[in-house]
């Protein structure tokens, strides 16, 4: 009987960061990451926000690594606000590898905190709390 061949483990996590905006310089393929948060405040709702970019670096990762990123609310009740799925490519597990998606517009119904989610093949990496609150409400 052939030998079962157990399952390789996910990738670790190094970075994950929200910010407004996170740049690839083209010439030397640093990444640049501006305006990190960990908080929306809007007037109303349902709000929607004109951008939310997230940074993602990772190791540890074997071959073509499925990831989502998924913005769910607390209680995961909802809809994800957002889902995006890519691959990371490992050449070899002592890489690291970086990515940086940028999700325009996102509808947040209603204020309260969200998760970014960061996970492979179904399983939850790392995730980040996002708190969205009323504008009068700025010191919770």
């Amino acid at each position: 009987m052939p030998e079962r061949r157990p399952e390789q483990p996910p990738p670790v996590v190094v970075a994950l960061v929200l910010a407004d905006e996170v740049r690839r310089d083209p010439a030397s393929g640093k990444y640049a990451i501006l305006g990190t948060f960990d908080a929306i405040r809007a007037r109303h709702f349902p709000c929607q926000h004109p951008s939310v970019a997230a940074y993602l670096k990772a190791t540890g990762g074997r071959g073509a690594v499925p990831i989502t990123l998924r913005l769910v609310d607390v209680d995961e009740t909802r809809p994800p606000v957002f889902t995006f799925a890519c691959t990371l490519p490992f050449a070899d597990p002592t890489q690291v590898v970086e990515s940086a998606l940028a999700f325009y517009g996102p509808l947040f119904p209603e204020p309260g905190d969200y998760r970014l989610q960061c996970l492979a093949g179904g399983e939850l990496l790392r995730e980040l709390r996002l708190r969205v609150r009323p504008v009068e409400d700025v010191d919770r």
